[in-house]
């Protein structure tokens, strides 16, 4: 596991998320959380661990007095939602073989990782679905971690500002319609190039995303949200990216 142990960066608190990948048993998945027992967590620091769901109660044993947020991979869409208002996200049943808030608040969750690139592309998630899934979420107790960012090849034809605009418009817009979910309530994890693995953009046009995703909200909105870096950290730029102005922590990949 990276070795994070920064306490604050930039006087500001920071988060550690973990994401779960390839865990293919109850034995895996063990070992794997006694590896994150007796992680020192720094001053000021969050740390959250985002698990496949057939995991989420083990884990949540297996951690329960260690300093970790235990979230899930994905939440069920509301059934019947028309909108971004708490009234309109008050169902708690989930379609058959998903899990809705209140379930994995019962396995143990305390967040949600939403808008993974992979259920964007392949399962058509829209912008849209996303921030209604972080609503859902949010009224219900977990804290939705969201993910955004472009692909390598849409950078390549200078569209990161539209792409970012475009998945980002649909969150503000939730802010503003749903008056028990604010700002402080999310997260966004920029997750940029996921379609070219080992690459990942310059420090610099880190800079600029990040510098883009924090001028849109202060526009629109009066806070800006906690934003984690979630691209491929590159070789030899861990600290760089844990110090860079306008992130507040990183999302890293954990597999057996």
């Amino acid at each position: 596991m990276a070795e994070v142990s920064c306490g604050k960066m930039n006087n500001q608190a920071f988060t550690a998320a973990f994401r779960i990948g390839k865990i293919r048993s109850l034995n895996e998945m063990k070992k794997l959380a006694a590896g994150l027992k007796g992680w020192q967590r720094g001053e000021g620091m969050t740390a959250v661990v985002f698990a496949p769901a057939p995991y989420l109660a083990l884990l949540a044993e297996e951690l329960r007095y260690e300093p970790f947020l235990i979230g899930a991979q994905d939440v069920s869409f509301p059934l019947g939602c028309g909108g971004y208002k708490t009234s309109d996200l008050n169902c708690s049943c989930a379609p058959t073989g998903e899990l809705c808030p209140d379930d994995l608040t019962a396995l143990g969750c305390r967040a949600v990782l939403l808008g993974s690139m992979d259920r964007r592309i392949v399962l058509g998630e829209t912008p849209e679905v996303i921030a209604c899934k972080a609503a859902f979420s949010a009224v219900h107790g977990l804290r939705p971690y969201i993910c955004i960012g472009e692909l390598s090849t849409e950078y390549g034809r200078h569209l990161c500002g539209d792409v970012l605009a475009a998945q980002l418009d649909p969150i503000i817009r939730m802010l503003r319609e749903n008056d028990d979910v604010c700002v402080r309530d999310i997260s966004l994890i920029y997750e940029p190039w996921v379609d070219a693995p080992g690459q990942a953009p310059a420090l610099n046009e880190i800079e600029e995303a990040l510098s883009f995703i924090h001028a849109y909200f202060s526009d629109r909105i009066e806070y800006v949200p906690e934003i984690l870096y979630g691209g491929d950290l590159g070789a030899n730029r861990f600290r760089d990216l844990i110090t860079m102005k306008g992130t507040r922590g990183l999302l890293l990949d954990l597999d057996e």
